[in-house]
């Protein structure tokens, strides 16, 4: 109220006045909110959350800092929605969950202090929720050096393992493996065809699940040996090979297969075909005396690959027959004496040097120690020339027999060549006389 003088003299005055009507106490120093977070970051992501990472403001008002605020705003969206609950957020880091894949998200983190909510930091560049672990792929040519490098982010920084297959690349000294806290670099120097395959990165911190990652490396080669090559056929003179296409192609498609050959006694590989499009080849015209190794090489766009042989020289002959009447003729108490006949050799008719095969009136027999032909109502075509192969592995034998056949002979054929005609005449009957030329005639009929 207003104020009133109520004694004045020479030594003092007296004032009074009325209280207020609003009683006012004084209260303690006024405090401010908090400066902003700094480094706000992506730490990690998944399909459907983004992980967030900041530091605490570097000045907190007076008071510490008590909570954070973390919030997001969608794609072109202006406005913001707060995503933690009052007091949930008490650390630097945040994982943001039910997102959608494949959507930008903006966020921004504001601290709180007694006095209130501060000013928050807000992130510029959008983020996606995805997995941070992608598949690779890379091709080099053959000699390269491949050099993949992979990000990567997690709290604690996390363990890093390269495997291929089941070999651990780390101990492995042909792989450089370097590692910092938020990636690796795998370099594998001059690579071959080898080196293709699946290299599979793990990651690790003992937070959360492992997490791994595939880098698919082809190599541009020319293809690995052919496997399992294979006599399927052996006869006079040919050889069927098979096999199967090698387990590396070098990075592109078989195109041919090349088939060689080479003389046991010699060192140099005589080039058969190039050309052979399937996993079997018949070789043929082989020298049934001369013994030989084969290879084959798979060929791609890059060239002929390595070659297959076969570890034994083989000849182009007919494979002798099983052994006949196997017996033990004797043993003892470390021993046993085995007794054996001969395989019976192959057996082939020829007439007049072409393949004769068996007819109605045209029998073959052959018993163990004979062999026979035999001819039914033999006919003057049935003469000639007969050969007779009996031939194995070892060696060819040949019969020939000449067979003539006896019968009434044909009738004459033009032109009948009358070489001279002399005639005697009398009163009863007149002859005639003449040469003919050709074969020996016994009879000759005239007619008129």
């Amino acid at each position: 109220g207003p104020i009133q003088f109520k004694t004045v003299t020479a030594e003092k005055i007296t004032i009074m006045w009325d209280p207020p009507a609003d009683d006012v106490t004084p209260g303690p120093p006024s405090v401010p909110e908090p400066g902003s977070p700094t480094k706000l970051k992506v730490v990690d992501t998944t399909k459907t959350s983004v992980t967030l990472g900041w530091v605490k403001p570097a000045y907190d008002g007076g008071s510490p800092i008590t909570s954070y605020v973390v919030e997001k705003r969608e794609g072109e969206e202006q406005e913001w929605t707060v995503v933690s609950t009052k007091g949930e957020v008490r650390t630097t880091e945040y994982v943001v969950s039910h997102l959608q894949p494949s959507v930008n998200y903006y966020f921004r983190v504001s601290a709180i202090n007694c006095a209130g909510q501060g000013e928050p930091i807000e992130m510029m560049e959008p983020v996606q929720a995805k997995d941070i672990l992608g598949t690779t792929s890379i091709i080099a040519k053959a000699g390269e050096d491949v050099q993949t490098m992979i990000p990567f982010k997690g709290r604690p920084p996390p363990t890093v393992t390269w495997r291929k297959g089941d070999k651990n690349l780390g101990i492995d000294e042909r792989y450089i493996i370097q590692n910092t806290e938020s990636s690796t670099l795998l370099t594998i120097p001059q690579v071959t065809r080898n080196d293709t395959g699946k290299y599979v990165l793990t990651i690790e911190n003992g937070v959360g699940e492992a997490k791994s990652t595939f880098v698919n490396v082809k190599v541009l080669d020319t293809p690995s040996a052919c496997q399992k090559l294979q006599l399927k056929h052996v006869s006079r003179g040919t050889v069927t090979l098979v096999w199967e296409p090698p387990l590396i192609n070098g990075g592109s498609e078989i195109t041919n297969y090349a088939v060689e050959k080479r003389d046991a006694t010699k060192r140099a590989w005589s080039t058969v075909t190039t050309k052979c499009s399937h996993t079997t080849f018949k070789l043929t015209n082989l020298s049934e005396k001369t013994a030989f190794f084969f290879r084959v090489l798979a060929e791609n766009e890059i060239g002929l690959g390595e070659p297959c042989e076969t570890s034994e020289p083989v000849k182009a002959a007919d494979i002798p027959g099983p052994v006949k009447d196997l017996a033990m003729k004797d043993s003892t108490k470390t021993s046993v004496k085995l007794q054996w006949s001969k395989p019976k050799p192959s057996m082939s008719w020829l007439k007049d040097n072409l393949p004769l095969k068996e007819t109605e009136h045209l029998r073959f027999k052959k018993t163990e120690n004979k062999i026979s032909l035999s001819i039914k109502n033999t006919k003057k075509e049935h003469g000639g020339k007969y050969t007779l192969i009996l031939d194995n592995v070892v060696c060819r034998k040949t019969f020939t027999i000449t067979v003539i056949t006896l019968g009434p002979p044909s009738k004459p054929k033009a032109p009948l060549r009358l070489d001279e005609i002399k005639a005697d005449i009398n009163s009863e009957y007149f002859c005639l006389y003449s040469k003919v030329g050709g074969s020996k005639l016994k009879t000759q009929i005239w007619q008129t």
